[in-house]
């Protein structure tokens, strides 16, 4: 540990109000196809983060990952950087507690990983049964949602219920609940967990 003058600390903040610590660290972030993640048997639930280019967002779903049980996050093309500072910010941490993977739907469906996404037409949840032994949760850009190629390639859409005349959610805040449901479903004997 080391203090810094005044001077040396002005062009590391890139908040008004900082905490004043610092630390240098390597890139936490890996390739999922080099990840023991992309080879792994048994039970694997992964978050994908799909066009996901707010960085709040981004930082907000690796927190709701690693808090809610899932084995590791994975950043399709098109999304923010992880190490975004802001990111890292939102992320209060997770960043370094959890696999945050670049990777594509491609990877993760040679890997076997059963692609979900969340969409609002999509069945409702609660409400679903069980689910794969592999899985992918993707979440999309939160304007446009999951892109069309990718709902294509994927065998179920999953949607939040919701009431009171809203049609939509932070895709944060729908992520951590999707989450929190799927950590507890039981897992599907082989060919049981497609059907929509």
């Amino acid at each position: 540990m080391a203090l810094l003058d005044p001077a040396e600390v002005a062009p590391l903040q890139e908040t008004e109000n900082s905490a004043g610590v610092f630390a240098l660290v390597a890139n936490p972030c890996r390739v999922f196809r080099e990840h023991p993640l992309a080879a792994a048997t048994g039970t694997v639930l992964l978050l994908v983060a799909a066009e996901v280019r707010d960085p709040g967002n981004l930082g907000s779903l690796i927190r709701s990952a690693a808090a809610l049980g899932a084995d590791g996050v994975v950043v399709f093309p098109g999304s923010v950087e992880p190490t975004n500072p802001k990111v890292v910010r939102a992320s209060a941490g997770a960043l370094f507690r959890i696999p945050v993977l670049a990777g594509n739907d491609e990877e993760l469906a040679r890997r076997g990983f059963e692609i979900w996404v969340a969409d609002a037409r999509g069945a409702p949840f609660p409400g679903i049964p069980v689910r794969p032994e592999k899985l992918a949760l993707v979440v999309g850009n939160e304007p446009r949602g999951v892109e069309a190629g990718i709902l294509e390639r994927s065998s179920r859409a999953v949607a939040v219920s919701m009431r009171g005349g809203m049609d939509s959610l932070n895709v944060a805040v729908a992520a951590g609940i999707l989450l929190h449901g799927l950590r507890d479903l039981p897992i599907a004997s082989t060919g049981t967990g497609t059907a929509c």
